[in-house]
């Protein structure tokens, strides 16, 4: 009996899509009508539903089977179902999803580049070759030997000439004396005194112009005028050595700017007496009996005071042969040349200056 049950259901499932394949298919060929009718007429079952019949998840399947048999019978070879009690939803067809058809994917066509057309260069022609003359053989000259480079030596570049910073201390000669070879008895000069005072200083620093008779260092006799540190003017002076000994006097004031004659000499050959004189007077007498005899020079001294004179200037220049007798120097020779700020200008055998400058000469 069970198994009739189940086959009845099965054959009403079967019926039920058969129903529903129908109802597609007569919709279809109501949009689209056939040129021809069906041979075949489709039995359609009719199926009345009054309630609700429960889905297949909530009846049991024994209460499916049945109420199946309660209510399916067969007529005129067709299965009818009668479900008022639980009618089950009519299954309405999902409507058929109309597909929207996708965008045709136009291939944009390919920007082609054009390819540079290649303009075939002319054929460069071939220059024709000059044949090359053939050499007259010449004789081969001798070769000419180089010259050797010699390099120049540098130019030295000069170092520019410093200006001389006044020596202000120290004690300082710058002397001439006759060059010759005999010794004489005296020695005769004209000088003149500067016309303001030469001397930097205190006392002890003097600038002295001066004649002179030398035997040696220890043994001379000297004349002329002395400038020393607060005098306003200059006066005579008288120096002598004798074997070593020496000493010096002052004498009457000279006036600034004047020429003055200066001379020291022997008395005589049977005397050793000595006399200084300034402008023809005698100034002083003194027995040197180590000095006999000497030879005549004359100078520029100065001791510690700055070398403020411009120059010193002697002329007339003699020397005595013989006692009371006057003669030119033959010759004239430097004889101390030490001061840094002066040097000597020979200008003949009778006259020299002392100029500001370095070097012994200028």
């Amino acid at each position: 009996m069970t198994g009739m049950k189940m086959g009845l259901v099965s054959m009403a499932m079967v019926v039920a899509l058969t129903l529903v394949l129908a109802v597609a298919r007569q919709g279809a060929v109501a949009q689209t009508p056939s040129e021809e009718p069906s041979a075949t007429p489709t039995l359609t079952p009719t199926i009345r539903f009054e309630e609700p019949v429960p889905t297949e998840t909530s009846v049991p399947k024994r209460e499916r089977e049945q109420e199946y048999a309660a209510h399916c019978h067969t007529e005129a070879g067709m299965n009818t179902c009668d479900f008022t009690a639980t009618p089950r939803p009519t299954n309405t067809p999902k409507p058929t999803a109309t597909r929207t058809p996708r965008p045709t994917n136009t291939p944009k066509p390919p920007t082609a580049t054009p390819r540079p057309t290649n303009t075939p260069k002319p054929p460069t022609a071939t220059p024709t070759r000059t044949a090359t003359p053939t050499p007259t053989p010449t004789a081969t000259a001798t070769a000419t030997p180089t010259p050797t480079n010699t390099p120049k030596p540098p130019t030295a570049t000069p170092t520019p000439t410093a200006t001389p910073t006044p020596t202000c201390t120290g004690h300082y000669w710058s002397a001439v004396r006759d060059s010759t070879s005999r010794q004489y008895y005296g020695a005769y000069g004209t000088s003149k005194i500067q016309d303001a005072s030469p001397v930097t200083g205190g006392h002890n620093n003097f600038f002295v112009n001066s004649t002179w008779i030398q035997k040696n260092d220890d043994n001379w006799a000297e004349v002329g005028w002395i400038w020393r540190g607060g005098w306003s003017a200059p006066k005579a002076l008288v120096v002598w050595s004798n074997n070593g000994t020496w000493k010096a006097e002052h004498f009457d004031t000279l006036t600034v700017g004047s020429t003055h004659n200066f001379e020291t000499r022997r008395a005589s050959t049977s005397t050793d007496t000595w006399v200084w004189y300034v402008d023809g007077n005698p100034k002083k007498s003194l027995d040197l009996s180590m000095l006999k005899y000497g030879k005549a020079g004359a100078q520029q001294e100065r001791n510690d005071t700055c070398a403020n004179v411009d120059e010193s200037h002697w002329t007339n220049l003699k020397r005595m042969a013989t006692i009371g007798a006057r003669t030119n120097w033959g010759s004239m020779a430097q004889f101390r040349e030490d001061d840094p700020d002066y040097c000597i200008d020979e200008i003949s055998n009778t006259e020299f200056k002392v100029k500001k400058g370095s070097g012994s000469s200028c």
